[in-house]
């Protein structure tokens, strides 16, 4: 008799069949459903406080919604906007990353620095930025402003991989993003316009002016004199000719970052932006890494952009033709458009509705594009709250792990495998390479290859497989001598705060017989003096040294509370 094993790709690959029959009953529903009615409709009780929680914090627990009924929905909503960006117990956590509070030159000095006969600080580093991420997000109080800065994050990316942004990063996380989440988007915009991590990663730090005839003739004329080859001169000329403006900053800043995809603008404009930020560059003198503005990199007279004339400025002054046009894109009602679909997007709708985008941006241009207002705005309107929109979205990986880890307060004590979870689900923090950033609609992570991942990680999770991170054993006190049903119906209920499906139930009891199953062959085998047969061997499986199901989990308690965490109701949101 061969003992039946859980095998993890399957079941996942069951788990997201399933969501994707729902997802389809639930499309079908809204088209047939009568919009005049839907418009009318509005969640209330506690549905209405667990679509705002999976909105705007990474995860509702039972806890969080109870605490939010008792203090009412406004009244909790007000109070994140005035929390602290740091609440005591998250600060305690994150003392241990020493390079949080640092300057791009003391980062660069203490971890990227190699001094003679000190180990290499490069991967702690690495760990630390990505560590703060994970701890702000699973811990923090301010939970609107940590889910704002994961928005800003993909909207304002940058590449970790990319040369000098690995350690300059950091403070760009801090002084660009994070300080800045509530506040104006054309201080933001500016901030991260002059941040080396962005200037290095969209490679504005080389454009220059292209070089005229009397430099070129100079630069050969050097070589010769040097060679004492006429021909290495014309060929240091030739490549000096190649060295000029680049146009990646330029396309981007006009692209993602203000007034979206081909809207309003040319060819000409993006080579009009580029000129205008030539010379926009990194001081690295004394390993500084700060912006520094280089007159002779810059394209000087008079450009001509969105059918007005950006004036030329006088000799050390043309850093101000670029503030001008960040001021001019950043008031664009273009800019307040895209801004205002990137938020109903994330915060409502995979499909942001037409009428709330209108009045967000409205709302955007006239608090002079203040982000705090548009996010009130969004989650304040009568549109937020249709029953269409519940549990509609679906959870990128790091709001699943995020949301798992706060589910089970699990206590993170490392960060390497937690990284390394997010990498292996397509999504680790600040090594996007597309400068769009990571997408958060559906179809950008809904298939089964992800599910397999989240379901490996869910069991991981509840067995504390994954190192430095403990699921305490507190959380299943309260399940001591109840029955499978009354087991699965009170952690659905600290799981699932939005609810379980009947599909759902009956996996869990069928799971948990099958369970129960293998504990009992288990237990005959081990009284007859015999292990349980598996079957035909097979040389792969002996090569993994797979272990039954029993012997992978410690009790029923965490194999369900795996279960849940991997259903489909815990992917939504």
């Amino acid at each position: 008799m061969s003992t039946p094993k859980f095998n993890p790709a399957i079941l996942a690959i069951s788990w997201a069949c399933a969501f994707a029959a729902v997802v389809m009953v639930n499309v079908a529903a809204v088209s047939a459903q009568d919009r005049t009615q839907d418009a009318a409709d509005s969640l209330q009780g506690r549905e209405r406080i667990v679509h705002l929680l999976s909105r705007v914090t990474f995860g509702p627990t039972k806890k969080l919604v109870d605490e939010v009924e008792k203090a009412g929905l406004e009244s909790w909503l007000a109070a994140q906007f005035e929390l602290p960006r740091l609440d005591f117990v998250t600060a305690e956590r994150l003392s241990r990353f020493a390079s949080l509070g640092l300057s791009s030159n003391d980062v660069y000095d203490k971890y990227v620095l190699r001094k003679e006969g000190a180990p290499s600080r490069r991967g702690e580093l690495s760990n630390e930025l990505t560590g703060s991420v994970f701890v702000r997000a699973t811990y923090n109080s301010q939970q609107v402003g940590e889910v704002m800065s994961d928005f800003w994050r993909n909207h304002f990316n940058v590449d970790r991989s990319k040369d000098s942004v690995f350690w300059t990063a950091v403070e760009y996380d801090r002084i660009v993003l994070r300080d800045r989440v509530f506040g104006s988007f054309r201080d933001m915009l500016l901030a991260s316009a002059q941040h080396p991590a962005m200037l290095v990663y969209l490679d504005n730090h080389i454009s220059r002016r292209p070089p005229n005839k009397t430099e070129l003739k100079s630069v050969a004329r050097k070589v010769r004199r040097a060679t004492g080859s006429r021909e290495r001169g014309e060929e240091a000329a030739q490549i000096a000719s190649q060295r000029g403006l680049n146009e990646n900053y330029a396309r981007e800043l006009l692209e993602l970052h203000t007034l979206g995809v081909d809207r309003g603008y040319t060819q000409k404009d993006v080579i009009a932006v580029a000129e205008i930020f030539t010379g926009w560059t990194v001081d690295t003198l004394e390993n500084r890494y700060t912006f520094s503005f280089d007159e002779n990199m810059h394209v000087h007279g008079d450009k001509f952009l969105l059918g007005k004339t950006v004036p030329r400025q006088k000799l050390r002054h043309g850093t101000k033709e670029g503030l001008l046009v960040l001021d001019r894109l950043a008031r664009h009602p273009l800019t307040a458009t895209f801004l205002a679909e990137k938020l109903c997007r994330y915060l409502v709708s995979d499909e942001p509705p037409p009428v709330l985008v209108k009045t967000t941006a409205a709302k955007l241009r006239s608090s002079d594009m203040n982000l705090g207002t548009a996010v009130k705005h969004i989650v304040a309107s009568d549109e937020f709250y249709r029953p269409r929109h519940y549990r509609s979205k679906f959870k990128t990986p790091l709001e699943f792990v995020i949301s798992a880890l706060r589910v089970t307060s699990a206590n993170i004590v490392k960060i390497a495998a937690l990284r390394r979870t997010l990498e292996g689900m397509g999504q680790p923090i600040y090594n996007c390479e597309d400068p769009t950033g990571y997408r958060d609609t559906a179809e950008s992570w809904r298939d089964p290859g992800v599910m397999v991942g989240r379901w490996r990680f869910a069991l991981d999770l509840v067995r504390n497989r994954i190192p430095g991170v403990e699921v305490p054993e507190t959380l299943f006190i309260h399940l001591k001598n109840k029955n499978r049903h009354a087991m699965i119906a009170s952690l659905a209920k600290e799981v699932l705060p939005g609810g379980m499906r009947e599909e759902t139930l009956r996996f869990c009891i069928d799971a948990s017989r099958r369970y129960d199953r293998i504990q009992r062959e288990k237990a005959e085998a081990k009284a007859m003096g015999k292990k349980p047969s598996k079957g035909k061997k097979n040389p792969k499986d002996e090569k993994k040294k797979r272990k039954p199901l029993a012997d992978r989990f410690d009790g029923i308690e965490r194999f369900l509370l795996g279960v849940l965490i991997g259903s489909p109701e815990f992917q939504e949101q």
